[in-house]
């Protein structure tokens, strides 16, 4: 009597080599992420076109010299990959779009996760994560609530919304040192310079990150690990700029 539910498959030798032989040349095209228009190939010991936004201390093009957090990191990537750093100075908006349009290979300056440029372009992770907090000048007593408070924020930001969330009048200013002794809504990293010592209320969190065309996966990956290995490098940079 025939056992049933045994039986066995057989492929030949020579046709299972070269199945073998087929899967081997998949597995490293499935493994590496490539990029839609060679981005990364295109940057390796040639030129890298950088879109600068001006926002201090992440990046600044005054007086036709580029500076900042952002800048230093980008120099030193591109140390890394043997280029040349080509920068583009403009609008956000301007940028943005040139780096849609693969103009641009990567842009920089002040850009957090949350922007809405996210759905266009491709965002890094956060390579460093600040925090908008209130604070009073030294010695003096921290507010539990800023319920009815005052509080100077830089105008624009984010800050002048969470300070209404939480019942406080945001006084907008274009310099936080002209707060004038009063309370301020400012990065924990100003917060040396403006003489000044943060509270307990926290408003606002930011992620920094860079942004890169979308499908150019190869590229993001070499960007995302220069930035990981970068962390503690860019803390420093950010404290660096605090102090002056």
């Amino acid at each position: 009597m025939r056992s049933r539910g045994r039986a066995v498959a057989r492929v030949p030798v020579r046709r299972s080599a070269a199945v073998l032989a087929a899967l081997s040349l998949l597995v490293p095209a499935c493994r590496y992420p490539r990029d839609a228009q060679g981005t990364l190939d295109e940057v390796r010991g040639a030129t890298l076109r950088v879109g600068v936004i001006d926002d201090s201390p992440w990046a600044s093009t005054r007086a036709g010299r580029h500076r900042g957090v952002e800048v230093t990191l980008v120099e030193q990537l591109a140390g890394r990959l043997d280029a040349r750093v080509e920068w583009v100075d403009g609008p956000a908006h301007e940028l943005l779009t040139a780096l849609e349009e693969h103009v641009v290979q990567l842009v920089v300056g002040g850009l957090v996760s949350d922007d809405p440029w996210g759905g266009r372009v491709t965002f890094t992770p956060p390579y460093a994560t600040t925090e908008v907090v209130v604070a009073v000048p030294r010695g003096r007593t921290a507010p539990e609530s800023l319920a009815g408070r005052e509080v100077a924020v830089e105008r624009g930001s984010p800050a002048e919304a969470a300070v209404e969330g939480r019942g406080g009048q945001p006084l907008p200013v274009d310099d936080l040192r002209d707060a004038r002794e009063g309370l301020v809504a400012a990065e924990e990293w100003q917060l040396d310079t403006l003489g000044y010592e943060p509270s307990a209320i926290r408003l606002v969190t930011h992620h920094h990150v860079m942004a890169v065309p979308k499908g150019e996966n190869a590229w993001l990956v070499e960007v995302e690990d220069f930035l990981d290995a970068s962390r503690p490098r860019a803390q420093r940079l950010i404290a660096e700029a605090a102090e002056g």
